[in-house]
C-alpha cells in the first residue's frame, strides 16, 4: 500500500488526491513499521503532480523532518539518502527553510552510518 498509495492521486485528481490520498499517506507515515514509512518518502513524485508543491510540502514537510530524527538509525539514513530525491520533488526552497537544522543534525548522529552518509 505504501508503495503504491501516491500512484492512485493522477486517476482520482487534485481534489480527491488531497482530500484522500494525502491523509492515508500521513497516515502511512506514522506507521510502526519503519519501511512502510521510507516506501512513501520515496514515491512521492505521483501525488507532487497532481496536488501541487504548495500543499504537499505543508503537509508532508514535517512527517519527513520528524522520520529525520526517527529512533531508528536506518530510518534516519535512508531519509538521508532520500533526502536529494525529496528535494528535487518538494522543490528546494521549501525544503531548505524546513529542513536546514535537521540536516546539520545528521553531521552530529551517534550513528557512522547517518553521519557517512549525510556528506555523501
Amino acid at each position: 500500500l505504501a508503495q503504491r498509495a501516491a500512484d492512485l492521486a493522477p486517476a482520482l485528481g487534485a481534489a480527491a488526491a488531497a482530500d484522500v490520498v494525502l491523509p492515508l499517506l500521513l497516515t502511512l507515515l506514522r506507521d510502526d513499521e519503519a519501511d512502510v514509512r521510507l516506501n512513501v518518502v520515496s514515491r512521492l513524485a505521483p501525488i507532487h503532480a497532481v496536488i501541487g508543491v504548495d500543499a504537499l510540502a505543508a503537509a508532508l514537510l514535517p512527517a519527513v523532518v520528524a522520520l529525520a530524527a526517527d529512533a531508528k538509525w536506518r530510518v534516519r539514513r535512508a531519509v538521508v539518502e532520500l533526502t536529494p530525491g525529496v528535494c528535487e520533488q518538494l522543490g528546494a526552497d521549501a525544503f531548505d527553510l524546513a529542513t536546514r537544522d535537521v540536516c546539520a543534525g545528521w553531521l552530529d548522529d551517534p550513528v557512522a552510518a547517518v553521519r557517512a552518509a549525510a556528506v555523501d
